[in-house]
């Protein structure tokens, strides 16, 4: 289950983050994940529970809370410049529904990063 590293990453970056400010007790982490990355929300809340489930009461993340941000995937034509969202099931067959050109780039769904933390 790759939602268990990914969230051992994090924890790491924001312990690492959290030194650096002075940060004794974080309260809360927003990420944003895009349906892309392949990662599933409540697998990787299932993860953060577990990894966070002994941290001693005056540890960093005693008590944090979690928020995800799911984000779909979205292609923008190269041809017409349509937006359109898109499925990981399809997107090796997509084409364009506005003029079925097969030449797009992925704008969105293709994102995994710590949007912030706050802490005291």
């Amino acid at each position: 289950m790759h939602e268990t590293s990914l969230i051992q990453f994090t924890l790491d970056a924001v312990a690492r983050q959290a030194r650096i400010h002075g940060i004794r007790r974080v309260s809360d982490i927003r990420l944003i994940v895009g349906e892309l990355k392949g990662a599933i929300p409540d697998q990787m809340e299932y993860a953060f529970r577990i990894l966070t489930a002994s941290e001693p009461e005056d540890g960093l993340f005693a008590g944090t809370k979690l928020d995800i941000e799911y984000r779909p995937a979205l292609l923008q034509c190269c041809d017409c410049g349509h937006r359109f969202p898109v499925t990981v099931e399809t997107l090796a067959s997509t084409v364009c529904p506005r003029c079925e050109s097969s030449s797009y780039q992925i704008i969105g769904g293709n994102e995994l990063l710590i949007d912030s933390f706050r802490g005291e």
